[in-house]
């Protein structure tokens, strides 16, 4: 299905049991149509066609930072999808912070400096590329 084509959502549920929704929107879309407009649209045809479970995967304290428009939509649809009636599960997954790699790893790696934050509390970031030789150097 394409998200920000609401129409061709029904016929790719179609024999479906379970969702596992991790979709966004790409970084030249508009955040609404897919993380908001695309996924209503998904659970509530999710919904109609009597899907068994929905996996949603959100953001690590979206409801903590509303003044940032992704992890405020995050939350939104944490919550559509709590009133939908749909059996769900809502995973809060750390960053996915690409950029990580180049500005902490790398200079760690060449023994740099590095800057951080004083906040009290960490953080797990993932990389979302498999890379052979990170793998190996984490494994």
């Amino acid at each position: 299905a394409d998200l920000t084509k609401p129409e061709t959502i029904p016929a790719t549920l179609i024999g479906i049991h379970t969702v596992i929704d991790c979709a966004t929107g790409r970084p030249e879309e508009p955040i609404k149509t897919v993380d908001w407009e695309g996924k209503v649209a998904l659970i509530q045809c999710a919904k109609a066609m009597g899907i068994q479970k929905y996996v949603f995967y959100s953001i690590h304290n979206c409801d903590n930072h509303p003044e940032v428009p992704l992890m405020e939509i995050k939350y939104c649809t944490e919550k559509f999808l709590q009133d939908s009636g749909l059996n769900y599960v809502i995973v809060r997954l750390c960053g996915f912070m690409q950029g990580l790699i180049g500005q902490y790893a790398v200079p760690i790696l060449e023994e740099k400096s590095v800057w951080g934050t004083d906040a009290p509390t960490r953080i797990a970031y993932m990389d979302t590329q498999v890379d052979s030789l990170l793998v190996t150097y984490f494994s």
